[in-house]
């Protein structure tokens, strides 16, 4: 007789593998071929397992509390925004609180359509690789390549506003052993931003590299804090980005920012740029310590 604890784990198990042929049911043995369909499927506090393969979807953790996990890491696991679609590449909803993402790459984001109410445009766009407003975690994941550079005329409808590469919009978030890398955004936050009342974001053993901001006063190329967002940074590197390797996006939304910065390797050292509550320990202090 199987443990009935067994039966409901194999119940709450979903597998993708984009080589598996159409009209899988999501079993170990018939997966699923995309990961729009597994997680329509999976059971609330399921998981997702997916195969190793290039994957052309923007996905969304919004219906349910889900584990999305790759069998192989995110060498091997990457999920691409058709070049023809401008979307965040994951999206985390209030109705995935508690989920966790793990073990992928997140590129060709272009970021989540709101209603502009921060570039004055009738559109803003946020968080390329990555647009998370609840508490979830991100773990052992590669966010790079995201946002367009020199679209700053075109903004709204080609590259992120704010947060190239992640944008933090509500929630305590965990973001740990990741690389964000390379990503754009044309005012501030090119690798990421933390920005609302509610917005916090725990970011451990991270790589933080040669992310790009175009904004034209007070430019923030890797961690950008806006509205109240703050952010506790332990055992990361900053490095490469253009403009300030973290800051507070410039005037009224600099107010009620705060970073606290441990045992991490700042280039050139730390400046906070415009961050109400700003503390960080003395390694961190260091100009050059990542070189």
């Amino acid at each position: 007789v199987v443990p009935t604890s067994q039966i409901e784990a194999a119940c709450s198990q979903v597998f993708v593998d984009a080589t598996a042929p159409a009209g899988g049911d999501g079993s170990r043995k018939r997966p699923f071929n995309t990961v729009t369909n597994a997680l329509q499927h999976v059971p609330w506090f399921g998981t997702v397992t997916v195969a190793p393969g290039t994957y052309l979807a923007a996905v969304s953790l919004d219906e349910k509390c889900v584990t999305l996990r790759s069998s192989h890491g995110p060498d091997q696991t990457v999920l691409r925004v058709p070049t023809n679609e401008a979307r965040a590449g994951v999206y985390v909803g209030d109705h995935g609180e508690g989920s966790t993402l793990d073990g992928f790459t997140l590129t060709g984001g272009n970021g989540l359509a709101v209603a502009g109410d921060k570039s004055h445009a009738l559109v803003d766009r946020l968080g390329g690789g990555l647009f998370c407003q609840c508490s979830a975690t991100i773990r052992n994941c590669r966010i790079v390549g995201n946002g367009r550079r020199g679209t700053r005329g075109r903004d709204h409808a080609d590259t992120p506003y704010l947060g190239g590469g992640v944008y933090i919009g509500g929630g305590n978030g965990t973001m740990a052993d990741c690389l964000v890398a390379s990503n754009c955004a044309w005012y501030c936050g090119g690798g990421l931003c933390v920005a609302g009342t509610n917005a916090a974001l725990q970011l451990e053993n991270c790589q933080v590299l040669d992310s790009f901001a175009e904004g034209r006063r007070g430019a923030v190329g890797g961690l950008a804090l806006a509205n109240h967002g703050t952010a506790v940074v332990t055992e990361c590197r900053f490095a490469g980005n253009t403009g300030a390797e973290f800051g507070a996006v410039t005037g009224e939304s600099s107010k009620g920012t705060g970073l606290v910065v441990k045992q991490s390797q700042i280039e050139d050292g730390a400046r906070p740029q415009g961050i109400q509550f700003f503390r960080a320990d003395p390694e961190s202090m260091l100009p050059g310590t990542n070189r």
